[in-house]
């Protein structure tokens, strides 16, 4: 159960960080990013939405 709850949340922090960055798409378009910095962003952003989502959902686990 422990794996389907963190596949879950890498797929929940995947999608919050395409909708994040889709919305502003025009703003990294203006800045003239490269397609291998947009993605570096977009994986950066995922990993501290997973990593922030997980600390939350662990705290009161004592893990």
């Amino acid at each position: 159960m422990r794996r389907l709850a963190q596949r879950l949340l890498w797929i929940a922090a995947f999608a919050l960080a395409f909708t994040m960055l889709w919305r502003k798409v025009r703003i990294v378009f203006w800045v003239h990013l490269t397609f291998w910095q947009l993605l570096l962003l977009f994986f950066g952003l995922a990993l501290g939405i997973y990593l922030l989502i997980d600390a939350l959902f662990s705290s009161g686990r004592g893990e």
